[in-house]
């Protein structure tokens, strides 16, 4: 919602989400783990690239994953390990994709002349570059082995080095639309081919499971990647949509606000989930890594945040929470702070009552400033008969951006009846995550699932929150203050 504040002459908008409910616990066997691929671990978050990114592979252990540039420069993240990268070197063409080792232990770039570019324990086997092509490289996989790769033109051509077998291409078909991608089956004994309208070609033992040739995308394919037995694939689309044959659909960022558009898809070789990567080095990762949205967002889909530049001031009122309030909100904070970059600062405790009518200027309490986000505990009515309450107040001139100035953490006060501190910790966690910035996810499994459950307390954010205070956090960049007056 949004008010104009009575101290401030500024629009001042506030939003607001609350932890629904608390429900019986689940049965443990119902809580089924993650599959290892959807694991986040990070990614360019502020942007500022020299040059786009324009590809993406997973780690073996499926613990990591590399994100390639234009320029090939390469980001590592998890597991993943830095084995060198063409960001200094003049290329004669960009670089359109990558592959990893078995081993995890290298790479290969590939540029859109069919240059190789190895690192690591990557062997060079050959290549296009001194080759006259009649279409541009668009993409490459590895063999099993490790001892050889394919490279796929726009127009299906195949280019096979080291063991990589030849089984067939569509140089000489009149496509509909261009190849934009490859996978290999896990044999090694053949793969596919994607266009940019889904159509899917397969060679070798690969076998056709289905395509989106005959439909009417939003969005054009961007890539594929095959799951753990080769016995399907998924496709992924500009905007994030996946088309998921004969394998398992964890989800897909199709329909969301995205700040860039999605350049490519990877899964490793032993697990299950998927990793997308965004032009602008967004990494979405499926199952869970990717469960989260935002409070609010501009109009370049950016989420509205809070300065990760200074620190965010903030207060406890303790009256009606447990004995223990003060170290238990404070240390709940902590976690926020690691989860984000962001840094907190205490002022203290406050007598300012849990309620989320409070105003943004409060000079008799605060003195000349925004009032500090609160944390408190609140009297059930006032939260709607919630477990919890938490918002934020965010404000825009024209000489600053939208952001956050200040919010409120509320659990409420008849939680101290259900005894641990593991549930407070939960309601506090899941509040003070709308107190930065994020809404509801949709996995149950996440803290910032609307729907607590009481057999399962989270005292830690998890994959999808992780992700969704990462692009909220420190890694995102400062933004130009508001200046109070």
């Amino acid at each position: 919602m949004c008010r104009t504040s009575r101290t401030v002459s500024l629009a001042v908008c506030t939003t607001v989400a609350v932890l629904l409910t608390l429900v019986a616990a689940r049965p443990a066997a119902a809580v089924a783990p993650t599959p290892p691929d959807g694991t986040y671990k990070g990614s360019i978050v502020g942007g500022g690239l020299a040059r786009p990114v324009v590809g993406v592979a997973v780690t073996p252990s499926a613990e990591g994953y590399w994100e390639v540039a234009s320029d090939g420069g390469i980001f590592a993240f998890g597991d993943a390990r830095f084995f060198g990268s063409t960001g200094a070197i003049a290329l004669n063409k960009p670089i359109v994709g990558m592959a990893s080792t078995p081993s995890g232990n290298g790479y290969w770039l590939v540029a859109s002349d069919g240059g190789i570019f190895a690192f690591g324990d990557a062997r060079f086997f050959g290549s296009t570059g001194a080759i006259a092509l009649n279409k541009p490289i668009v993409g490459m996989a590895s063999t099993p082995s490790g001892n050889g790769y394919w490279l796929v033109a726009s127009d299906g051509g195949i280019f096979a080095f080291g063991d990589a077998t030849f089984r067939g291409s569509t140089g000489a078909i009149n496509l509909n639309r261009p190849i934009v991608g490859m996978a290999s089956t896990p044999s090694g004994g053949g793969y596919w081919l994607v266009a940019s309208d889904g159509g899917i070609f397969a060679f070798g033992d690969a076998t056709f499971r289905g395509s989106t040739g005959a439909l009417s995308l939003n969005q054009p394919i961007v890539g594929m990647a095959s799951n753990a037995t080769g016995s399907g694939y998924w496709l992924v689309a500009a905007d994030g949509g996946i088309f998921a044959f004969n394998a398992t659909f964890y989800g897909a960022m199709g329909g969301r606000c995205l700040p860039d558009r999605v350049v490519g898809i990877a899964t490793s070789k032993q697990g299950e989930g998927y990793r997308m990567a965004g032009r602008d080095g967004l990494v979405y990762a499926f199952p869970g890594g990717a469960s989260y949205n935002f409070e609010s967002q501009d109009e370049r889909c950016r989420p509205v945040r809070w300065n990760p530049c200074a620190p965010v001031p903030y207060v406890i009122n303790p009256a009606g929470g447990p004995a223990n309030a003060v170290a238990l909100a404070n240390a709940t904070v902590d976690r926020l702070a690691r989860a984000t970059g962001l840094s907190f600062r205490f002022d203290g405790t406050t007598d300012e009552p849990a309620d989320p009518r409070r105003e943004v200027v409060q000079p008799a309490r605060y003195g000349a400033r925004f009032a500090p986000l609160l944390i408190g505990w609140a009297v059930s009515g006032t939260i709607g008969g919630a477990a919890g309450l938490g918002g934020t107040y965010y404000i825009g001139t024209a000489s600053a951006p939208v952001q956050a100035v200040t919010g409120f953490a509320f659990a409420a006060r008849n939680l101290t009846a259900f005894g641990s501190d593991d549930l407070q910790t939960g309601v506090l966690l899941h509040e003070l995550g709308h107190a930065i910035g994020l809404d509801h996810a949709d996995d149950t499994l996440q803290v910032m699932n609307s729907v607590g459950d009481a057999g399962l307390p989270l005292t830690a954010y998890v994959d999808g929150d992780l992700a969704g205070l990462d692009r909220l956090g420190r890694g995102a960049g400062c933004i130009t203050p508001i200046q109070f007056r």
